[in-house]
């Protein structure tokens, strides 16, 4: 696979690779699903960290499409304030509604939930 990036002022000619991509090689960056499941041997992901409404629910979408458990530290992420078509949402309204897509999302054969921090269960 191959990115390209074209920055402001420039043709799509004169767009740059940003990187190349071997179908052998993981890419990291923080954050990043690096297999889990082959790495660790691990099949139940915990989840906590920022922007809810970005990088935290896609990685769980991606975990749950991957066949991963998944639960969410409902009292560990947290994201800011945001507006979309005139509408404003308070970064406490898009935590929530994180928690309570992660609370009903269902997969065939998968457990998925959340947790507060203190759950004593939280980690098995």
């Amino acid at each position: 696979m191959e990115v390209h990036h074209l920055r402001p002022g420039r043709s799509a000619g004169q767009a740059r690779p940003a990187h190349r991509r071997s179908p052998r090689r993981i890419l990291r960056r923080p954050g990043s699903l690096i297999n889990p499941r082959r790495t660790y041997g691990a099949d139940h992901l915990v989840v906590a960290g920022a922007a809810s409404d970005y990088c935290l629910r896609t990685t769980m979408q991606r975990a749950a499409a991957d066949g991963y458990d998944v639960t969410l530290v409902r009292d560990c992420h947290t994201t800011e304030d945001s507006e979309f078509d005139g509408v404003q949402v308070t970064g406490e309204q898009i935590v929530a509604h994180t928690n309570m897509y992660m609370k009903g999302l269902r997969y065939p054969g998968q457990t998925f939930g959340i947790a507060s921090h203190d759950a004593a269960d939280l980690f098995g």
